[in-house]
């Protein structure tokens, strides 16, 4: 077999780009993916792109690792140049030393000997920042204590543990979690009272539990007082949090929910070191949390990641971060009982809201005297941007409800009074009055005082008698037209973010991936881009499953798929009659979402078509051949970003 040829040049240069836009999900996608460049250049491109500071702060294990894979060869001068550079941040010092210790653990100990203590604490807190953002929250009290620990006695450790402080803060991390292993550990008595300070601050019922267990287990009768002192002042803070407890300082902002009620709550929160942690929640109005995602310690004079495009700024409304974290609590708290567990992503930005309940609200909108509203109020009102593109009742909502979706844009009455008639129903009542009722809320926040007083009527209407409520009516006269609006739009392929989020999730324990490896995660995807058309068009919106729900039904999904293509006749028509593979289709649909088994039926038979047309349109254009060969060797394809019909052969 001739060898293969290395990119080298622009090509080279892609390539790297593409490694740091969309990272590897293990080690095994990284070898493969930097084998496609010559060593020398891809050292010379790793090393220029931290020497240039192009390198954001979550992506510097994926550069240490990168490098661990080539080795520093003759550039090791320059990368112990960065290493001793006092000019840069420590986060860019750091990722130095570790290449260099990986590549000649004594080039780490020559750099150590010309670091001061300060200098080493300072480098020892962005390595425990990296650890703790990439490790689970689980870990967190045990990466501090040896961290603590393996520091000599000599001031080192009070320095790393006053640094570490903010790291936590920003990071959402509880006192009582990041401390409880080093409370415990006799080698850190020393820190012991600065250790208890931060927990009896916070004022957290965890905090009180963890004192309980370590007063329990003390080891001394002096050990045991001090414990006792600082359970006294936590449970003092506790009952009166307002004297003594210092404010979250930040700020948020929620956005308008759209027709499905769904909005993001925004939280910047201030850090004790100078930088900003942003929290960011999509939580369903009357519902359960949706999704999250926390970004650690940004600079204060950045705004950071948010749910909306600047050009849509109109759609936020200013508020405190007890208001925010108010709404955070309350869907949190639906979500319990509801049975589900928070999404993935929104433990730890859930956790940055918790300290900010204890501040000042905004008091509710009033509903004011008489208020006046005809039916050409409430269409302007939905003509305005918010509103606009997703304030309508769309197929799933119609189709759930046994309503017909016209064939021409422009609603008729009769039609309009069938739908309202239909569509009575609490599921549904319900949605809308909570939408309004948040859109009230909204409006008061941003000033626009008869907009709010508007909303509330409308939720009176809602409430009262649905099926004459003037914003039923204009939803349903403006829900066609923009049904029609939508509905060209089909299956869309090729995402490299779902595929490598499905690789994550699902493959990151696949070392030398397979024919069959790479067909289950090619239909996994395939299944997951046909789901956002399903599920959307099924039910109405109350039954709509989360990102993190889909996302196990898409590889469910596949993986049956996958595998009955492959052990049957290789032929897609003969799997759409087969009644035990949609059966179990549809039994993996119901345990990923807990939908009805109407609901799992119609998305299972949904996705044999997706899977139909994906087969004669992807798979026949595809130079690997994985369902014919599945025991072959499919480490390229299988760890490239891209489907493999979309790579260069």
């Amino acid at each position: 077999m001739a060898k293969r040829m290395r990119a080298r040049g622009e090509a080279a240069q892609e390539i790297v780009d593409g490694l740091f836009a969309i990272p590897p999900v293990n080690e095994a996608e990284l070898k493969s993916r930097l084998g496609r460049v010559e060593t020398h250049d891809l050292r010379r491109l790793l090393l220029e792109r931290l020497e240039r500071g192009a390198v954001p702060m979550q992506q510097g294990m994926l550069l240490v690792s990168a490098l661990g894979q080539v080795g520093l060869g003759e550039l090791q001068a320059r990368m112990t140049g960065i290493a001793l550079d006092r000019t840069r941040n420590e986060h860019e010092r750091l990722w130095a030393i570790m290449a260099l210790s990986g590549d000649d653990p004594s080039l780490m100990r020559t750099v150590a000997r010309q670091i001061s203590p300060a200098e080493m604490a300072a480098l020892a807190e962005a390595s425990l920042s990296h650890l703790l953002m990439a490790g689970e929250s689980a870990e967190v009290g045990r990466i501090v204590r040896d961290a603590l620990a393996e520091l000599p006695d000599d001031g080192s450790r009070e320095l790393l543990l006053e640094r570490f402080d903010a790291t936590r803060e920003g990071l959402g991390i509880t006192a009582a979690a990041a401390y409880g292993p080093a409370l415990a550990n006799a080698a850190l008595d020393g820190l012991r009272g600065r250790m208890l300070a931060h927990v009896v601050t916070e004022a957290r019922e965890e905090g009180t539990r963890l004192l309980e267990t370590l007063r329990g287990h003390a080891s001394s009768e002096a050990e045991r007082r001090e414990l006792m002192a600082a359970l006294l002042k936590l449970r003092s803070r506790t009952i009166d949090p307002s004297v003594c407890i210092a404010p979250v300082r930040g700020r948020a902002s929620v956005t308008a929910c759209d027709g499905q009620g769904m909005f993001a709550v925004v939280g910047t929160f201030e850090n004790a070191d100078d930088t900003v942690t942003i929290a960011s929640l999509c939580l369903r109005a009357g519902g359960d949390v949706r999704n999250g995602f926390l970004v650690p310690r940004q600079a204060a004079d950045r705004t950071g990641p948010g749910p909306l495009d600047d050009d849509r700024a109109e759609e936020l409304a200013a508020v405190t971060l007890a208001d925010a974290a108010e709404l955070v609590s309350e869907a949190v708290r639906r979500t319990r009982e509801l049975g589900k567990e928070l999404p993935e992503g929104a433990q730890q930005a859930r956790a940055r809201f918790l300290d900010a309940e204890r501040g000042a609200r905004t008091p509710k909108p009033e509903t004011g005297g008489p208020l006046e509203v005809s039916t050409d109020d409430v269409a302007a009102l939905l003509d305005r941007p918010e509103y606009r593109e997703s304030w309508f009742f769309d197929v799933g909502d119609l189709t759930g409800t046994g309503v017909s979706v016209p064939r021409r844009k422009a609603a008729t009455p009769r039609w309009i009074e069938k739908a309202a008639v239909r569509l009575d129903l609490e599921p549904i009542r319900a949605r809308l009055a909570v939408m309004t009722h948040h859109m009230a809320r909204w409006h008061a926040w941003r000033g626009e005082n008869r907009l709010s007083r508007i909303c509330l009527w409308l939720c009176a209407t809602v409430e009262e008698g649905f099926r004459t409520s003037p914003l039923v009516r204009v939803m349903l006269e403006r829900s066609p037209a923009l049904i029609h609006l939508t509905a060209d739009s089909c299956v869309e392929y090729g995402n490299p973010s779902d595929r490598q989020e499905l690789k994550r999730v699902f493959f990151s324990d696949v070392k030398k991936p397979t024919g069959r490896d790479l067909a289950r995660l090619d239909f996994s995807e395939a299944a997951l881009a046909g789901l956002a058309t399903a599920f959307g068009t099924l039910s109405i919106a109350e039954k709509r499953p989360r990102e993190d729900e889909k996302l196990r039904a898409a590889f469910a999904l596949g993986l049956r798929f996958a595998d009955a293509l492959i052990d049957g006749s290789g032929r897609v028509g003969a799997l759409l009659g087969d009644e035990p593979l949609f059966r179990d289709m549809t039994e993996a649909v119901a345990r990923a979402c807990g939908l009805e088994e109407r609901d799992c039926r119609i998305v299972s038979l949904s996705t044999l078509r997706t899977f139909t047309i994906f087969v004669t349109e992807v798979c026949a254009a595809c130079p690997v051949r994985c369902l014919v060969l599945p025991e072959n060797d499919a480490r390229r394809a299988f760890f490239e970003p891209t489907h493999p019909s979309s790579q260069p052969v």
